[in-house]
């Protein structure tokens, strides 16, 4: 049977070929709002995984402890044990990034855990310590999901493993130590993420505690403190729970770090104990000084407690990880 369709054919292909001669990136994949830069600070879109990230743009400002830092800590805190990891303040160019607003819920991670099909990544680590009594997500008849009532508080026993395969399963990352103190302190690089000022209950610390037992964690759900918010739009950058970072931790990195976007040590320094990675921002089991935008806290990426959490940025051109 005659088909005239079959006459265009030979000229459709033509056409086609004719504009992926002129254009050879056609047809375009449209690049998601993560994938873009933003257009104001702390402007809000919807993330891979469904949770909101902030815009945060490019700019400088002070990382570390300055002097006057230390002068503070000696005065309020009577603390200088650990003031050398944090100096000497130095000035850091970044580049604009999204990060998520929120810390990474145990509903959040249950999901992905579901999506995932393993509580292992592919190089055997565990993500999440489901067998300590501190883990709010459990896994019955076959599915991972949430302690009742704890859906919407961070997730805790964490792994840095664990917290890396989320990332990466939504195409995401671990914020870079410097992307992290940048998001939480801003150009002006305050102490606490909403000021220099400390504030009894604008966070949930040790003396602010969240609604725990003797076998949860004593955290609030995550953005019940909007009042603590630092200057691009994120909560809880300080208390509620431990945030890992993309960093290997070496407390003399500080002295030869980049001033563009540091991406943190290649490799953790040959110092004979075992190799660990950053956490930042304090927990409800931290104080005032742990609270800090500035405080650098480090462990075993295999290791995991009840104040262990995350989040993560979306970065426009990735930067290494170590």
């Amino acid at each position: 049977m005659y088909c005239p369709c079959r006459q265009l054919l030979p000229t459709l292909a033509a056409v086609i070929i004719c504009v992926l001669l002129v254009n050879p990136t056609w047809p375009q994949q449209v690049a998601k709002p993560w994938q873009q830069p933003g257009s104001r600070l702390g402007e809000e879109i919807v993330g891979p995984d469904g949770a909101a990230m902030v815009w945060v743009p490019g700019g400088s400002f002070t990382m570390g402890s300055s002097i006057d830092e230390w002068r503070y800590r000696l005065t309020k805190l009577f603390r200088t044990n650990r003031v050398t990891e944090e100096t000497p303040a130095h000035q850091v160019t970044l580049d604009g990034f999204w990060v998520q607003k929120l810390e990474v819920t145990n509903a959040q991670f249950a999901r992905f855990l579901n999506d995932y099909g393993s509580n292992q990544d592919p190089e055997g680590h565990m993500l999440l310590d489901l067998e300590d009594t501190g883990c709010e997500i459990v896994f019955t008849n076959g599915r991972y999901q949430p302690v009742d009532g704890r859906a919407k508080h961070p997730v805790v026993e964490v792994t840095w493993y664990g917290a890396r395969a989320y990332a990466q399963h939504y195409g995401l990352a671990l914020p870079t130590e410097a992307q992290w103190e940048y998001a939480a302190r801003g150009p002006k690089s305050l102490r606490y993420p909403w000021g220099n000022e400390w504030h009894d209950n604008w966070l949930c610390w040790t003396y602010h505690r969240g609604p725990g037992t003797a076998f949860l964690a004593a955290t609030f759900p995550v953005g019940s403190f909007p009042e603590g918010a630092s200057w691009c739009g994120a909560l809880d950058m300080a208390g509620n729970a431990l945030e890992w970072c993309a960093d290997w931790y070496d407390f003399k990195y500080y002295r030869r770090s980049p001033g563009t976007n540091p991406p943190g040590p290649a490799q953790p320094p040959e110092s004979g104990s075992e190799p660990q990675k950053v956490c930042r921002g304090g927990s409800y089991f931290h104080n005032t000084d742990d609270c800090r935008s500035a405080r650098r806290l480090q462990f075993p990426p295999a290791q995991c407690n009840d104040y262990h959490g995350f989040r993560c940025v979306a970065n426009l051109a990735a930067p290494a990880t170590g």
